[in-house]
C-alpha cells in the first residue's frame, strides 16, 4: 500500500525559491553514509529522532529506504514511488511536519509527494513499540538508608542533563534550546531508551511543563529529582513553590532543595531551610546538603548542625568510597547527583565509580550526557553517547 500523497507542486517550487541566497560558507567532510546497494541517484535527510531517509534511484525507478536511529543502523526499504523518474530530487520535512519529495519524471516535469513520518517505522525497532505502561500506582519513599518504589526497594541509576529542561524551554541562555539535530522529544526518548530508572533535572517556573514532563518519565518507570535552588549561578528559586505538592502526587518525583551550597555566604543556610520547609509541608520528599568547594563544604556542616528534616542527603564531591560512607552515617537514603569524566577519566573509570555508588545504596546520576557540538559546554564526554545510559540500564537490572 502506497503511503505516498500527491502535493502541490507550488509548494516545492517556493520552497526551492525560498533558499536562494548568496552567503558563503565552508563544507567539511563529516564522514561515510554505507548503502546496502548500489544507486545511481540518492538524496539523503536527517530527522530529528536520528533515522536517515533516502530516495534512490536506479533507471527510472524510485524507492524510499530509512536507516535505524541506533546502532548498527540497519536499512529497509520502505516503499516504491509510483511513476518513472530520472536524475536528481529531494526528500525533506516540510513545515506542516509531513515528508515532502520532489522529481522530475521522465518526462521531465517535476512530481511532489507528501507522508506523515509516523507512517515509516524505524527499521532499529523492527517491530512496532509496545505501547507506553500504564502509569504505575506507586509512590517514591524512604526508610533509613534505603529507597522504595511502592513497597519494593529499588537501586536507582540515571544519566542526565541537569539543563534540559531549559533547553526544551530556550530559557536562561538556551535561546537555541537542543538545536537543529535534535530535540526534547528525542532526549526523553535516549533516556527511556536506555533502561535506566534515574534522572535529574533543574526545575522551571512553567509547572504544566514540568508536570508533563514528570508524567512521561513516570509512565516508564524512571524516578525524577527537580533542582528547586541555585545558589552558585545567583538564579533563586527556579520553580513556582506553591504548586511543588501537586507535582509529588505523582509519586515518582523528589526534590533538591539547593544544588549544592558554595561560596560563603551563611545566609543561604537559611534559605535552603526555609525552601526544604516549605516543600515539606506540601508532602515533597527532600534532599539537601551538597557542596562544592572547601567553603561550600563548611556551609554544609553548619547546615546539618541546624537542620535534619530533609529526606535525602545529597552528595556531590569526592567520589571515593570513603566519602560516600561518610555521607551514608546521616542515616538517610543519598543521592550522588554530579559526576562526569572531567576530561581525564576512562570509560571504565566511570563504570568503577558508578558500580561503587550503587552498590553502596546511593541514587547514582552521572552528569556527562553530553553531545559534541551543542554550544554552552565547555567539555564534551569523550566516549560515545550511548555508553553511561545504557550501563545505567544495565546496573539497575544485574
Amino acid at each position: 500500500m502506497n503511503k505516498w500523497k500527491r502535493a502541490n507542486l507550488l509548494i516545492v517550487l517556493l520552497l526551492v525559491f525560498s533558499t536562494l541566497g548568496f552567503s558563503q560558507g565552508v563544507w567539511k567532510h563529516s564522514g561515510t553514509v554505507e548503502f546496502p546497494m548500489p544507486v545511481e541517484d540518492i538524496c539523503l535527510f536527517s530527522h530529528t529522532d536520528r533515522t536517515i531517509q533516502a530516495l534512490i534511484r536506479n533507471g527510472e525507478v524510485l524507492e524510499h529506504w530509512t536507516r535505524g536511529s541506533r546502532s548498527p543502523f540497519p536499512w529497509i526499504k520502505q516503499a516504491v514511488i509510483p511513476g518513472k523518474y530520472k536524475g536528481s530530487g529531494t526528500i525533506l520535512l516540510y513545515a506542516d511536519g509531513n515528508y515532502l519529495i520532489g522529481w522530475s519524471d521522465t518526462d521531465g516535469v517535476l512530481q511532489t509527494w507528501w507522508s506523515k513520518p509516523s507512517e515509516w517505522p524505524d527499521p532499529s525497532h523492527p517491530t512496532p513499540p509496545p505501547p507506553p505502561p500504564p502509569p504505575i500506582d506507586k509512590k517514591l519513599s524512604v526508610s533509613g538508608n534505603k529507597f522504595y518504589y511502592g513497597d519494593d526497594e529499588i537501586r536507582l541509576a540515571g544519566c542526565s542533563r541537569l539543563e534540559a529542561l531549559w533547553r526544551a524551554l530556550k530559557i536562561r541562555g538556551f535561546d537555541e534550546g537542543w538545536g537543529n539535530e535534535y530535540s526534547q522529544t528525542a532526549y526523553e526518548q535516549d533516556l527511556i531508551d536506555s533502561g535506566m530508572n534515574f534522572v535529574r533535572h533543574l526545575g522551571v517556573k512553567d509547572t504544566q511543563f514540568l508536570y508533563d514532563h514528570c508524567k512521561r518519565m513516570k509512565d516508564a518507570g524512571i524516578i525524577v529529582s527537580i533542582g528547586v535552588y541555585r545558589v552558585d549561578e545567583n538564579e533563586g528559586v527556579l520553580v513556582n513553590l506553591e504548586d511543588m505538592g501537586d507535582l509529588a502526587k505523582l509519586g515518582n518525583v523528589f526534590f533538591d532543595a539547593c544544588n549544592e551550597f558554595i561560596g560563603s555566604n551563611e545566609s543561604e543556610i537559611a534559605t535552603v531551610i526555609d525552601i526544604s520547609e516549605n516543600l515539606r509541608s506540601q508532602g515533597c520528599l527532600v534532599s539537601a546538603g551538597a557542596w562544592s568547594g572547601d567553603n561550600g563544604k563548611r556551609l554544609s556542616r553548619i547546615f546539618h548542625t541546624q537542620y535534619s528534616g530533609h529526606d535525602i542527603e545529597s552528595h556531590h564531591r569526592e567520589w571515593e568510597e570513603d566519602s560516600f560512607r561518610e555521607t551514608l552515617a546521616y542515616g538517610k537514603p543519598v543521592v550522588f547527583d554530579e559526576f562526569f569524566s572531567q576530561g581525564n577519566k576512562t570509560l571504565q573509570e566511570i563504570k568503577d565509580i558508578f558500580k561503587t555508588s550503587v552498590d553502596l545504596g546511593i541514587a547514582t546520576n552521572y552528569y556527562g550526557y553530553r553531545f559534541r557540538g551543542l554550544p554552552h559546554l565547555s567539555t564534551t564526554d569523550p566516549f560515545d553517547k550511548d555508553a553511561i545510559p545504557d550501563y545505567a540500564g544495565e546496573l539497575i537490572h544485574q
